[in-house]
Parts: C-alpha cells; sequence; structure tokens
C-alpha cells in the first residue's frame, strides 16, 4: 500500500490512515492543500508531508485541523470508531 494508505477495493476507494482521512475531509470542504495552508497557517511542505503520510500533525495543528475540517480528532488520528482490537476502521468512497 501507498504512503497515502489508500487502495482500490471493488471499484470503490477505501481511505485509511491519517492522510486518507485528511484527504477525504479536504475534498468534502472543497479545500485544496494551499487552502489548509492558509487556514491553518502553516507551510506548504507541512501539508504535503501530511498528505503524503510521512508525518502527522502536533497536537495543537490537529485541534485546529480538526475546527476548520468539521471532523473530530479521533476520527483524523484513528478512525471513527477504532475497533476492539485496536484496528481502524476504514471510509469507503463511491
Amino acid at each position: 500500500m501507498s504512503k497515502t494508505s489508500k487502495r482500490i477495493t471493488n471499484n470503490r476507494r477505501v481511505v485509511v490512515g491519517f492522510a486518507g482521512r485528511l484527504q477525504w475531509a479536504m475534498n468534502a470542504k472543497s479545500l485544496r492543500p494551499v487552502d489548509l495552508k492558509k487556514k491553518l497557517r502553516t507551510q506548504s511542505s507541512h501539508v504535503h508531508h501530511w498528505l503524503s503520510g510521512e508525518v502527522t500533525p502536533n497536537a495543537t495543528t490537529l485541534v485546529k485541523m480538526s475546527e476548520v475540517l468539521s471532523v473530530s480528532i479521533d476520527w483524523l488520528l484513528l478512525g471513527s470508531p477504532a475497533t476492539v482490537t485496536g484496528e481502524v476502521n476504514a471510509v469507503v468512497l463511491p
């Protein structure tokens, strides 16, 4: 699986991992990476690293990110809800 943590299953895109959920939330809000950068007052390279799955933002940024994207921090980090075994649920997109 790629760093973006996306895969195709039965002609549906399954979004897993922080990077995939971030991309999904940005798409839901019609935000481009440059828009998120401006709203979070951060560097373009930070957004790129988050979307590529290389790093996860710090706690302060996660709080702001969850407000901007109208999603919970738990969902961004873990998916919603996490399973009992600790595996993270994926979001299936049409």
